[in-house]
């Protein structure tokens, strides 16, 4: 009985969305975090494509098993933060294969200097032969040290494309979703037993439900993801055979959640309200059993308690509400009602519609002499809402909007379905249009979430007084032909009263649909459907009478049933096609009003394609189609006629566009059009354009793909651009009035989902090797350039100067560790030289203006570092190496570079390679003391 119940609970509130994903392969991580010392380092996180996913113990390892994605490759990352010490992070790419055992280990060794450390390269006075060297040794730094510009862009790949990719790996999680949201994994246990097809559901306030999340495995898990504004999480787990549990949390990162069920029974009440369409929770109903209060229903309409003895699992439960039908109901548990209570109520008052509003949509004609101004959404507003309308328009519903990239004005036939994952409670979304000219109209229309119209009213406006009492009397005709819910309140024999009248537009003879509960004999319930019709016998202002006409078996009319008037256009009997198309493209246009005089006969579907009752186009010659965007056309009617045609032609499209700062230049496929604000007209330009705007010193320049909407490509007020700081020329600013700290601040700043996150590490590595003099810090930042994907295994070719800069940090980063760790020194040097030696062959990508200087860099630095690795190993075969590349870089390299710009360097490079030389010919007696440099 359970398992009915609970189908019968998603069926009606309409709250399945599975959003758990099971995943192809399970992998073992285990991860060893060392210092440069080899010592364990404790607490460093570990993540997993930039998602943490634990840290190490006190010994410095992690393990853990995981569900991931399979020939994807995944960034794992090790770091530690600390106040003391600057750990550089630790990189690695792995990837899952299908069907694999897949055990990954690494170790991660993170380097570090002492946090604000300026004299650890100095010689150390506890140690002399260190400071004897030092008297004696050849400066290895040059006076200033270059890096290598990056350039703004090449042919493939762009910027634009490697963060997009970068983008869309980083929103990769453990648990991947096509929802945004917080990854949650729950483990659903009893004792050491784990429960296997737990269901878990979480609260959805906005639309006061619970939404199903997911079903534990075998192993007693699920992940789903949980909207990502919701700070706290209310979530509910059932499974056959145990008592269902409900429990609050605050989110954290990577949350893991276990239950703890026992085995049992639970009481369950769910009361639900049907409105317009959306099942949500009833608050405050109050529960008793066998006379005792338990409680009361809480926001989502639910009621949890144990079953503690026998007696509970067969007693009479009693629901009381306040202000709902009904007032009380009384349920009676045995062995087939046990479990589940499920209870639909409904308002003593109708409820009003929800209304979210469009701005006006204006038909231009130019052609025309003096033309009335368009009314204000503020005006209409007022009109709806003393009409019985419930706005919702908030800033809040156009954020949301603007997570899935539409705006309310903006919304179309293809984008219509954005509104059912915004969460905002709307039952319609009505579009106001106005026909400028002698003959100005007003159209409103009324669009469900499935993308339907389902009511358009139209009225001429004759002065310009009268705007206001034309759109009081169109909201108050709209009001009353979109659909009504109420219920009955009363049963008086075979009359039925209901809670709407006069005042909804209802009238004699109207046809009303009943909803309620469908019950067998034995008591169950199966379904909330609709169960009787009947018309209406008589009309109060505020009630009316109805009588049965239709009753559905198994059924039972009674006080708390919904009841339905829908009043969308009939077309029973002889009908007529008409096709609304697009006149140049002969593409199909959805959403078009159709009208005979003020009389609306219907709406093209998505397809294009709209029925017209017969009996309608009888009373006219012609009728009228009006489509946002398109020039109001006249179709002659012919009697007789099966089918007609209305190919629209398009309007000249309005463009007003503002910017904050204002003054930004504003091109449109490539035709500048001046600068914001913008308000003009251009030829129709096709579904889309490309907007570039910019030009405004401090500001980024921003390019983006634009719909062109119903009502043109309007961006204003709160959809107005608003253009972004240019970080990077803010910190250039800041590093030329010598402000480095403050500087290496604002590109820290900028988060990786940047488009110019990359270029931004570069010039922050920049920063930190020249001005700052912290090359680990340096190298780091360059690392989190040549480590993305997109730029890794050079991919991206205008990055091949960051591998020669963090080459360079790295040969840097071990001259500042040699004196107090020469093992980390040498470690430093030899994944300087790795480096150098993998990007020659780049080279030949280098743009030409800073080839020499690359080649230069690269060739001395690869020596060089070659050369300090040998000096302290002693090593024969280091010896070698250092030597031959000595003599490449004086025998070849050297020769092509300008001597008056690099002359100071090919001195100390001749320096280096003598007194490699003389070592060769005259060993040193002690192998492993340092040769003075």
């Amino acid at each position: 009985m359970l398992k009915k119940y609970s189908f019968l609970l998603f069926i009606s509130t309409g709250a399945l969305i599975t959003s758990c994903r099971f995943f192809k392969s399970e992998a073992s991580l285990q991860i060893q975090a060392l210092t440069g010392d080899g010592e364990a380092l404790t607490h460093a996180k570990v993540l997993v494509n930039k998602i943490q996913v634990g840290q190490t113990d006190e010994h410095g390892f992690f393990k853990a098993s995981m569900e991931l994605p399979v020939d994807e490759p995944l960034l794992v990352e090790v770091s530690k933060a600390s106040t003391e010490t600057f750990y550089a992070p630790f990189f690695e790419t792995i990837k899952v294969k299908r069907g694999d055992v897949n055990n990954f280990k690494l170790t991660a060794t993170l380097y570090g200097i002492k946090q604000g450390s300026t004299a650890i390269n100095a010689a150390n006075p506890s140690n002399p032969a260190a400071a004897a060297v030092a008297t004696e040794a050849v400066d290895s730094t040059p006076a200033k040290t270059e890096t290598l510009e990056v350039g703004g862009t090449v042919d493939s790949p762009t910027l634009a494309t490697a963060n997009e990719a970068t983008s869309a790996s980083a929103a990769m999680t453990i648990n991947q979703d096509a929802e945004n949201g917080r990854s949650l994994t729950f483990y659903v246990v009893s004792g050491r037993d784990a429960v296997e097809n737990a269901s878990i559901y979480f609260g959805d306030a906005s639309k006061k439900q619970w939404m199903h999340g997911c079903y534990s495995n075998t192993n007693g898990r699920c992940t789903f993801k949980v909207p990502e504004h919701l700070d706290s999480i209310v979530t509910l787990v059932r499974a056959k055979g145990f008592q269902t549990q409900s429990r609050s949390f605050q989110l954290l990162d990577g949350d893991k959640v276990r239950f703890e069920l026992n085995r049992g029974k639970s009481l369950e009440v769910f009361a639900i309200s049907p409105n317009q369409g959306n099942m949500e929770g009833v608050e405050n109903v109050k529960v008793s059993l066998n006379g005792k209060f338990l409680g009361n229903t809480d926001r989502f309409g639910s009621f949890i308690a144990p079953m503690i003895t026998e007696t509970d699992g067969k007693g009479k439960v009693t629901l009381e509400a306040e202000q709902w039908l009904p007032g009380k109901s009384e349920f009676t548990l045995n062995d087939q009602i046990n479990d589940s209570i499920i209870q639909h109520f409904q308002s003593i008052k109708p409820v009003a519609p929800r209304v979210a509003v469009m701005d006006f949509i204006v038909y231009r004609d130019k052609a025309d002499g003096a033309m009335l101004n368009p009314p204000s959404l503020e005006a209409l507003q007022a009109s709806l809402g003393q009409a019985g309308a419930n706005i919702i328009n908030s800033p809040a519903l156009n954020g949301k909007l603007a997570q899935y990239k539409v705006s309310l004005n903006d919304l179309s036939a293809g984008t219509w379905g954005q509104l059912k994952k915004v969460g905002e409670p709307i039952n319609y979304v009505l579009r106001p249009s106005f026909i400028e000219g002698n003959q100005a109209r007003i159209i409103l229309s009324a669009i469900d979430l499935q993308g339907r119209m389902v009511y358009s009213v139209s009225q001429s406006v004759k002065a310009k007084g009268s705007t206001q009492a034309v759109l009081n009397d169109l909201s108050i005709r709209m009001l009353q032909n979109i659909r009504h819910e109420g219920a009955i309140v009363e049963q008086t024999g075979e009359d039925f009263r209901i809670n709407i009248g006069k005042n909804q537009g209802i009238t004699v003879g109207d046809k009303i649909q009943v909803t309620g509960n469908v019950r067998l004999p034995s008591g169950e319930i199966t379904a909330w459907d609709t169960i009787a019709s009947g018309v209406v016998s008589e009309v109060g202002p505020d009630r009316s009478r109805m009588k049965l006409t239709q009753t559905q078996p198994n059924t039972k009319v009674e006080p708390g049933n919904s009841v339905a008037l829908d009043r969308r256009p009939s077309t029973t009997g002889e009908a007529i096609n008409l096709t609304v198309l697009e006149e140049k493209s002969q593409g199909p246009i959805g959403l078009a009003e159709v009208y005979a005089g003020d009389q609306w006969l219907g709406a093209s579907d998505l397809s294009g394609q709209a029925t017209l009752a017969t009996a309608d186009l009888l009373k006219t010659k012609d009728v009228n189609v009006f489509s946002p965007g398109f020039s109001p056309k006249n179709i002659p009617f012919a009697e007789g006629s099966k089918t007609i045609s209305a190919a629209l032609s398009h309007e000249a499209t309005p463009v007003q566009i503002e910017s904050q700062p204002s003054g930004a230049v504003v091109k449109i496929n490539g035709r500048d059009l001046g600068r914001t604000p913008i308000d003009t007209d251009i030829p129709y330009p096709g579904p889309t354009v490309n907007i570039e705007i910019g030009g405004v010193d401090g500001f980024e320049y921003i390019t983006r793909s634009q719909s062109v909407g119903n009502r043109g490509i309007i961006l204003k007020g709160n959809t107005q651009i608003t253009l972004n700081r240019d970080p990077q020329q803010d910190a250039r600013v800041l590093a030329n009035e010598g402000k480095f700290i403050d500087a290496a601040q604002v590109l820290e700043g900028i988060p990786e989902t940047d488009s110019v996150y990359l270029l931004a590490q570069h010039q922050l590595g920049e920063l930190y090797l020249n001005q700052l003099r912290d090359p680990i810090k340096a190298a780091s930042a360059f690392h989190k350039v040549t480590s993305n994907v997109n730029v890794d295994g050079f991919k991206d070719k205008r990055f091949i100067g960051t591998y020669i800069n963090e080459a360079v940090a790295l040969f840097q980063a071990g001259e500042q560790t040699a004196v107090a760790d020469n093992n980390l020194a040498i470690s430093y040097w030899r994944q300087s030289e790795a480096i150098l030696s993998r990007t020659e062959d780049q080279l030949r990508f280098v743009p030409q203006a800073q080839y020499n200087q690359a080649v230069h860099t690269l060739s001395y630095y690869r020596a060089l570092s070659l050369h300090k690795t040998w000096t302290i190993t002693q090593n024969a075969e280091d010896q070698e190496h250092a030597m031959q590349r000595w003599k490449d870089y004086i025998q070849g390299t050297a020769l092509a570079l300008p001597q008056d710009q690099h002359y100071d360097w090919v001195k100390k490079a001749e320096g280096y390679f003598q007194q490699i030389q003389t070592a060769r010919n005259k060993p040193s007696k002690n192998a492993r003391s340092p040769v003075a440099m």
